[in-house]
Parts: structure tokens; C-alpha cells; sequence
């Protein structure tokens, strides 16, 4: 289990970057279109001076979600940040599930701490590495800690 829980924590963490990125490019995107909305709905930005493309796709966002221009770039900018906080706490799983992987005996609470992370960064390897890194310590690393303490 030891071993398999390794592998994982090393998929996790090159998947997670990899999700990581994308996390940070929707936070991107989403923050940068939020901002054009609120900035037309504000009136400080000018509808003549963007491409017409770009305000054909956010007139036909707003009609298909039915929501005001205000309520959209509301909705857009609380997802760019849903998406940059994700993008964070993907980084620190990522970073977890690397040590996880490279210690030989892990402890149970930076296992915990690990899933929990991976979780969060909807990291399905890291999710199934700790479950498998917390049985193999709840079986055989809790007895071989407890026999070198005697």
C-alpha cells in the first residue's frame, strides 16, 4: 500500500500542476472578462472601443445565463476569484503530495493534511494516495514507530 500510495501522491502532484495552470488561466480569463462587463455596465469603458466579437459573446453570455450586466460581471469576477483561490490551494497540494512522496515514513497528520488539500484541488490521485498512505500507516507504520519506541 506504501508504494501505491506513493505513485499516486506523484500523479497527483503532476496532474495537479498541470490543473493548477488551468485554474490560472480560468481566474484569468474570468477576472479580465468580469472587469470589460463592469466596466460597460459602469460606463467607463466605451462598447466602441472593443472588438466587436467581444461584445457579441458577452450580449449572448448575459441573454443565455439571463442575468443584468451588473449581475453578470458580478458572477464573472466571484468566479475568477473561486478560481484563483483554487489555484492556490493547488499549489499547496501540489507541494504536499512531492513530500508525501519522497518521505519514507510519513506522519498521519501531513497525510490528512494532504488529502484534504488534494481534495480541495479536486485531485482524485491525491485523494486515493492519502486514503491508501493513511491505512498503510494506521497498520503497519503506527507498530513500527511504537516498536522503536520500546
Amino acid at each position: 500500500m506504501k508504494k501505491a500510495s506513493k505513485v499516486l501522491f506523484l500523479l497527483s502532484g503532476i496532474f495537479t500542476i498541470i490543473a493548477a495552470v488551468v485554474f490560472l488561466v480560468l481566474a484569468i480569463v474570468y477576472l479580465i472578462y468580469g472587469g470589460i462587463v463592469a466596466g460597460l455596465v459602469n460606463g467607463t469603458i466605451n462598447p466602441l472601443d472593443l472588438p466587436q466579437p467581444v461584445i457579441e459573446a458577452i450580449n449572448d453570455f448575459a441573454k443565455s445565463m439571463g442575468l443584468s450586466g451588473e449581475a453578470l460581471a458580478n458572477k464573472l469576477i466571484s468566479t475568477g476569484v473561486y478560481f484563483l483561490v483554487t489555484f492556490i490551494i493547488a499549489i499547496a497540494a501540489v507541494v504536499l503530495s512531492f513530500i508525501c512522496k519522497a518521505k519514507e515514513y510519513r506522519p498521519l497528520a501531513l497525510l490528512i493534511v494532504a488529502t484534504v488539500l488534494c481534495g480541495a484541488a479536486w485531485s482524485i490521485c491525491g485523494i486515493v494516495g492519502g486514503i491508501l498512505g493513511i491505512v498503510n500507516w494506521a497498520v503497519f507504520e503506527r507498530k513500527e514507530v511504537a516498536q522503536k519506541a520500546e
